[in-house]
């Protein structure tokens, strides 16, 4: 996974840093994405008392992600952003899944009839 972070209050050190890069893993992990291919950007600043963080998460294959939080530390903002990005999946996956059976549902699987083919008496 390529993350990166940035932020001008100099909010991510290098604790920070790991403990995103891994929250944000395990989401990914589960719905079975290839870490090698996602890129996370994250962003953070101070807002008054808070602290806003954007994150924006690009997956090969599926939209690009722009997810937001605002919270009093920076771990709860990475919390509260990982949260949200395992219900985006999830309804992405969801979403796939469905669209998959309605094609599937449409497909007409009835056999045409042929010389051989002949209904016996009671079978009518």
């Amino acid at each position: 996974m390529h993350f990166t972070a940035h932020s001008a209050d100099h909010l991510f050190t290098r604790y920070m840093m790991r403990y995103a890069e891994e929250k944000c893993a395990r989401p990914i992990e589960r719905h079975k994405f290839d870490l090698d291919e996602v890129s996370i950007h994250a962003d953070a600043a101070k807002d008054g008392q808070q602290i806003s963080l954007k994150m924006t998460v690009s997956i090969p294959g599926e939209d690009r992600s722009v997810i937001q939080a605002k919270e009093d530390t920076l771990q709860a903002a990475i919390d509260i952003v990982t949260d949200k990005l395992e219900r985006v999946l999830s309804d992405g996956s969801a979403r796939k899944l469905s669209s998959r059976r309605s094609s599937e549902a449409q497909q007409d699987y009835t056999e045409e009839f042929g010389e051989s083919d002949y209904l016996t008496e009671g079978e009518e």
